[in-house]
């Protein structure tokens, strides 16, 4: 082989692994990239965060209709960094009236009933193709993300780092996440779960993923702007056609997804 040969041969090798490199640059990316997810939907941007299989212990002493505690398995999950804002909402132009904040596209929605919110979820699914399959997360779903093991024991002061009090305030992503990623998951709005209320279901739910659908009345999730240990996982039920000023909602995907819209 003469040297020519030896340099071609050189140049080959350099670039193959060249070409390796960045093959696996672009593994590492795509790997680190999965824990969120970007959607991207006229312009405006839905941001999920992923949510591993786990289990946790559900429930809350404090209230009878939360008992009693009980463990369960959740599979992995795609759920919204932040509340649904009124720039997300109208992206269907969707109908609403607010009675808390100024309207600022940078908000969490809020007025507006279950039916309003599956009516939304079904547009956006229809419009997406159902690539997606949004949906309301559950109630353990939520409860999972509420993260009440990581607020329970925190100051008053420390507190103030992740939860946004301020009654007028309404705005998403004002604070710090908690330890899954998710924003104003404490003390900022009641939250929109897929369940139906039933006062003695955490009797009878099973293990892995519960979710009840049966009842006349869907849960509520959480307490607007108040930090309270024995309210972390607050469950109310209100009808479906009911306007909560004080209530807003997330999506979750329950499928790992890798492409957008």
């Amino acid at each position: 082989m003469d040297t020519l040969d030896k340099i071609d041969l050189l140049k080959s090798s350099i670039s193959f692994y060249k070409e390796e490199i960045e093959r696996m640059e672009k593994e590492i990316k795509s790997l680190e990239n999965d824990k969120e997810l970007r959607i991207t939907y006229k312009g405006v941007n839905f941001d999920f965060v992923k949510i591993p299989t786990q289990e946790f212990i559900m429930g809350n002493e404090f209230f009878g209709d939360e008992l009693p505690l009980h463990k369960v398995k959740l599979t992995e999950f795609y759920i919204s960094k932040h509340p649904i804002t009124i720039a997300q909402w109208k992206t269907l132009k969707s109908k609403n009236t607010y009675n808390i904040g100024k309207g600022d596209p940078s908000e969490a929605v809020t007025n507006v009933s279950f039916e309003e919110i599956m009516s939304y979820i079904h547009k956006l699914n229809k419009r997406t193709k159902h690539k997606y399959n949004f949906n309301l997360p559950t109630e353990a779903q939520l409860e999972l993300v509420k993260d009440v093991n990581f607020f329970k024991d925190m100051s008053f002061e420390e507190m103030n780092k992740y939860v946004n009090l301020n009654s007028q305030d309404i705005s998403v992503c004002t604070r710090l996440p908690n330890s899954l990623g998710v924003y104003d998951t404490q003390g900022f709005l009641r939250e929109y779960v897929l369940d139906f209320y039933d006062t003695h279901y955490y009797r009878e739910s099973p293990y892995i993923n519960p979710c009840n659908t049966k009842g006349n009345s869907v849960v509520l999730k959480g307490k607007n702007k108040m930090f309270d240990k024995n309210y972390f996982t607050f469950r109310t039920g209100i009808a479906m056609d009911a306007k909560v000023y004080s209530s807003t909602f997330r999506l979750v995907i329950n499928k790992t997804i890798e492409d957008e819209v």
